[in-house]
């Protein structure tokens, strides 16, 4: 899955190559920032988040604050924020 969502990553970085002025990227991204992203399941590994952040840092994208629920995604047994609102410095 980590190695699947690189290619997301890649296309990412390709459209915000592309882009001029101010815009965002909102949606699903099946992914983690942080170890406090995720509550239950296995323990969040280094390589499950080092490909966001760093495309994150290619594209100078922050996500934008939310507010409500911490988590977007749950099983009952494991909750996630993997759905996110990006934007870039414009």
């Amino acid at each position: 899955m980590v190695e699947d969502r690189k290619i997301l990553w890649q296309d990412l970085r390709e459209i915000h190559m592309k882009q001029q002025g101010a815009y965002l990227a909102l949606g699903d991204y099946n992914a983690i920032l942080d170890p406090e992203d995720r509550k239950g399941g296995n323990p969040v590994r280094e390589m499950e988040i080092v490909n966001f952040n760093e495309f994150l840092l290619d594209t100078s994208m922050t996500k934008m604050r939310s507010s409500g629920r911490s988590f977007t995604w749950t099983n009952i047994h494991v909750s996630s924020k993997i759905d996110r609102a990006l934007v870039n410095g414009e």
